[in-house]
């Protein structure tokens, strides 16, 4: 929503041209469309007005400033070099105006909103729906929660473009504009289809591992990295990877002979054909979902009431969090 969409009169702002004239904030709009998609008639359309209204308030437009900001190029048209600057300066200025006004319209309906959340699998079956329910019920409200699965990589990108609002992915030390809130440790665990013979322990050392086919993570994963650097520790290769529990448990039920070194996540935990082992003296090689999201980007009450209530909700013990704390600073310590 902007002004155009509210105000049924022409609006003018208090910026004056050279003649004294305030500038018509509805050319500033029109121009910023134009700006876009440097056609005419594609920017009248998107704009809902005709084409002659358009050309007339570029003119208008370019006549208060006293310079052009379009030149023909061919059939087309196209920013001059003022258009560009210009352009940059009414981007900015009314993406500023618009989220004013969202944030002013939002505030008059505190129950609507929409949330674009970024998550790695490994918390789809029990923290994030949790979490989500849980704000929906505490706040009483209508917000639309958008989701959208992939790699700890990706989220911190979009999270940072501002695509997504909140992002729960590994610990990224090489992210410093990210704050990353512990929200969740889970163990590693050696999984086991239950006609295995490894299926009648309940624990196992590592290195009792070796000469198992282990599967585990894509090592281009942040927590690939950890499951290898934790096997090789004690000289444990793994010799097939994959990219998430369901397929390395899936694996497990046509391939009951290997062994998958992964998260006690609620797909390897609740399947009945699956064992898991605890990793015996290995306690503190957990891994951490983080809640990630940029402590200087702007966010909807909506976003920000689920941030807020997420940052809550975190399920670690004071172990836990002291040993995220450690591990942070130790990642970001130089070689």
């Amino acid at each position: 929503m902007n002004l155009l969409d509210i105000l049924p009169v022409r609006c003018y702002i208090g910026m004056n041209n050279k003649e004294g004239e305030a500038v018509n904030l509805s050319h500033l709009y029109y121009f910023r469309k134009l700006a876009e998609l440097q056609h005419y008639t594609r920017a009248a359309e998107a704009l809902h007005i005709t084409q002659p209204t358009l050309s007339a308030a570029v003119a208008s437009l370019e006549q208060e400033l006293g310079v052009s900001l379009f030149q023909k190029d061919g059939r087309n048209m196209r920013l001059t070099k003022y258009g560009r600057e210009f352009s940059e300066y009414v981007r900015r200025a009314l993406d500023e105006l618009d989220r004013g006004i969202a944030v002013m319209t939002e505030y008059g309906d505190k129950k609507k909103g929409v949330v674009h959340i970024g998550t790695i699998f490994t918390i789809e079956g029990d923290f994030l729906p949790r979490t989500i329910i849980g704000c929906q019920k505490q706040t009483q409200s209508n917000t639309q929660f958008v989701v959208h699965q992939g790699l700890t990589s990706d989220i911190a990108a979009r999270v940072k473009s501002g695509e997504y609002d909140v992002g729960f992915c590994s610990y990224l030390p090489d992210e410093p504009s990210l704050t990353f809130l512990p929200v969740v440790a889970q163990s590693y665990v050696a999984a086991v289809h239950v006609s295995h013979p490894l299926a009648a322990l309940n624990e196992i050392d590592i290195s009792a591992l070796a000469g198992q086919p282990i599967i585990s993570y894509n090592i281009a994963t942040q927590v690939g990295r950890e499951v290898h650097a934790l096997l090789s520790a004690h000289d444990v290769t793994a010799r097939q990877i994959f990219d998430s529990e369901l397929f390395l448990s899936s694996l497990l039920h046509e391939n009951p002979d290997a062994v998958a070194v992964v998260l006690s996540t609620q797909q390897v935990l609740h399947d009945p054909d699956i064992h898991c082992l605890r990793l015996r003296g290995e306690e503190r090689n957990c891994h951490f979902i983080c809640m990630t999201y940029d402590p200087n980007a702007y966010r909807t009450p909506a976003a920000s009431r689920f941030l807020e209530y997420a940052g809550g909700r975190a399920e670690l013990t004071e172990r836990q969090q002291a040993l995220f704390c450690a591990l942070a600073r130790k990642k970001k310590e130089p070689d």
